[in-house]
Parts: C-alpha cells; sequence; structure tokens
C-alpha cells in the first residue's frame, strides 16, 4: 500500500495576508462583500470579483498609483500642519484601498494613537510590521503603545527589536532613536518602581 501524502497547504491569498485572515476566508470575505455590494450594480459586482482575483480594492476601482501618492501626500499635508483630524480619515481611505503599503498603516496608525485610539492605533501598527517584518518603525510605536497600557514586558521586548531593526536600517530618523532611548529608560523606571 502506497504512503499517503497530506495535500500541500494552501497559499494564501493576498487579501488573507493583507488582513491576516485564515487560509480559505477570503472566499468567505469576497462573497459576503459582493452581497453587501450588489446595491451598487456592477460596479459592486466588479470590485468583489477583483477582491477574489487578488486584485487591490485600488484597482478594482480605478485608482492610478499616482491617484495613491496624490491622496497619500494631502493626507500627510494635513497631518504636518496640526490638523490630524482632516488626515486620519484620509489615511483610513488609503489602508482601505492599498492594504499592502506598510507606510499608510504606520500614518494611520500614528493618527490613530494621537486620538487615543489605542486598540485600533495598535492594529494599524501591527499591521504595518507584518507587512514590513524588519521594519524598526512599527516596532517603536507599539512600544511606545505597550508602554502607555502598562505591559512592560512587551514594551522592553518591542523596544528591543526596535534597536535591532534601526541597527540594520540606516533610514530611520534619529529623533525617532532617540524616542527609543528615552522609551527604554521609562520602561526600566515603570520596571524599578513596580519592584517590591
Amino acid at each position: 500500500m502506497p504512503p499517503t501524502t497530506s495535500p500541500p497547504p494552501a497559499q494564501a491569498s493576498a487579501l488573507e495576508r493583507r488582513f491576516q485572515l485564515e487560509p480559505g476566508e477570503s472566499a468567505t470575505v469576497v462573497r459576503l462583500l459582493g452581497e453587501a455590494l450588489a446595491g451598487f450594480g456592477p460596479q459592486g459586482h466588479r470590485l468583489a470579483a477583483a477582491l477574489g482575483a487578488d486584485t487591490s480594492p485600488a484597482a478594482a476601482l480605478g485608482f492610478s498609483r499616482g491617484a495613491l501618492e496624490a491622496l497619500y501626500a494631502r493626507a500627510t499635508q494635513w497631518f504636518a500642519v496640526g490638523r490630524r483630524e482632516r488626515a486620519e480619515p484620509l489615511f483610513r481611505l488609503l489602508c482601505l484601498l492599498d492594504g499592502g503599503d506598510a507606510d499608510m498603516w504606520v500614518a494611520h496608525g500614528v493618527c490613530l494613537h494621537i486620538a487615543d485610539r489605542i486598540e485600533a492605533a495598535e492594529l494599524a501598527f501591527r499591521t504595518a510590521a507584518a507587512l514590513r517584518p524588519t521594519w524598526a518603525v512599527p516596532s517603536f510605536h507599539l512600544a511606545a503603545i505597550a508602554l502607555r497600557t502598562g505591559d512592560g514586558a512587551e514594551a522592553r521586548r518591542l523596544s528591543a527589536l526596535f534597536a535591532v531593526q534601526a541597527e540594520a536600517d540606516p533610514l530611520v530618523p534619529l529623533s525617532m532613536r532617540r524616542e527609543a532611548e528615552r522609551l527604554a529608560i521609562a520602561v526600566t523606571h515603570r520596571e524599578r518602581q513596580a519592584a517590591p
């Protein structure tokens, strides 16, 4: 009798990777989106079909890369002039349209963190980290959230991870490196205060 072999694991679709779904869940998501978008007629069906074919929502809706970059630039301008409440919805839209771009998730996370929407900010930073695992920036922001929420062990782990990632990335801004050093000191200080 020949040995039985299990079938190879199904490769995750782009939709499953982007939103950290379980293998096979994208079919359910696309079906439900198709039902929800049915009221939009052919455009809704086209969007649902494109998502099922691993096309980004932006491409399915006909957004060019230039249009996304212009929207990102506008959101960044709003943020730079202190209008986070104007920037955040644009970054959220960009994450929905092009969920595979870690930069957009970090920008959205920063807006959410400033607005004290901590759980949503953490999700945005974790998504960015999953999309670009060696990038130091999400680790920095996640460490800050861990410290803020009182999870000293996680803050210490993420601070150490940031240090390793930043060492390998000369593009990490000096200001972020310095802030990460202050964050690591704050973690140590909190741990000393908590010790009996």
